[in-house]
């Protein structure tokens, strides 16, 4: 750990987001806590541990990870000893559980439930108070920002804002003056959802269209099976949902010679956060997800009819 941190340079240090330690041991919390006192409060502040591939995945797309079968069969091995448990201190990172059930949660949760809940806690409103916000907000003072999607903001803000959402608190973007803020927090609402937006049901269904390379199936023809996919079996609220976050996304698109974002870029960002499996997602489905999110950003109006 100690090479690790040496090999970073300053500039490497001054641009890092956050500094993740899976599977952290007494010796190395230890070691950390011993060597505070010549580390920066700033890089102190980065510091993230985590216990498990569960809590990772609030971090970074480990499904899009090709993780050696050890790394996956020690973590279900410490999973089931009951071993994985937060052990992130209070004031650096607050971690929900998406697997948990809605009757776990706050009233007015946003973060980590079901669509339903949100809908059921917040007066019926079809889109969702994080998702109207972060994009209400975007459309303001966002569209121009470079990398806008593409960058990640700090922990510390994007939890604390979370946990205001969380509570029931009232959340003004603007006094945050952070586009990439706004577009990271649109990114974990639909990341830490209990159920992927697109549904696990229609995973398959949507991986075997994008599969579909056979001369017949040309792209008129598979905007169409997409688009009778998801008028016909998208629950009713996730079409408003989708429909309306893929149309901002091609405003984003519309500003892109400012912002320098393509729908290649939104594509890679955005496909993990939309739908996801049960299971282990290998790389070459990850690249069909991919190729069917750019679909339903570049051919909005083509699938977007209701």
């Amino acid at each position: 750990m100690i090479k690790a941190y040496k090999a970073f340079d300053r500039n490497f240090k001054k641009n890092l987001k956050s500094l993740i330690i899976v599977y952290p041991t007494r010796m190395v919390k230890a070691m950390w806590n011993f060597f505070r006192p010549f580390i920066s409060a700033k890089m102190t502040k980065k510091l993230v541990y985590v216990d498990s591939l569960r809590e990772l995945e609030k971090h970074l797309p480990v499904r899009q990870l090709m993780l050696p079968s050890r790394i996956r069969a020690y973590d279900e091995k410490v999973s089931i000893r009951g071993l994985a448990v937060p052990s992130i201190p209070d004031d650096v990172s607050v971690m929900y559980d998406v697997e948990t059930d809605d009757q776990d949660r706050l009233p007015q949760q946003q973060f980590g439930v079901s669509l339903q809940y949100i809908k059921a806690n917040n007066g019926g409103r079809p889109i969702p108070i994080v998702v109207e916000d972060t994009i209400t907000y975007l459309r303001d003072y966002g569209l121009n920002t470079p990398g806008l999607f593409l960058r990640s903001t700090g922990v510390l803000s994007l939890r604390e804002v979370q946990m205001m959402y969380n509570h029931g608190d009232f959340v003004d973007l603007y006094d945050f003056e952070d586009p990439h803020l706004a577009a990271m927090l649109l990114k974990t609402f639909l990341h830490e959802l209990s159920e992927p937006l697109l549904t696990y049901e229609l995973f398959d269904d949507i991986v075997e269209i994008s599969t579909n390379n056979s001369p017949e199936a040309s792209a008129r023809s598979r905007i169409t099976q997409l688009r009778n996919l998801i008028t016909r079996q998208l629950p009713v609220d996730n079409y408003a949902i989708l429909s309306y976050i893929m149309k901002f996304l091609t405003e984003v698109l519309e500003h892109s010679s400012h912002n320098r974002v393509t729908a290649a870029n939104l594509a890679v960002v955005f496909a993990p956060n939309l739908i996801w499996s049960r299971h282990t997602i290998t790389m070459p489905i990850q690249s069909l997800l991919n190729a069917f999110t750019q679909l339903l950003i570049t051919h909005y109006e083509s699938i977007f009819v209701k």
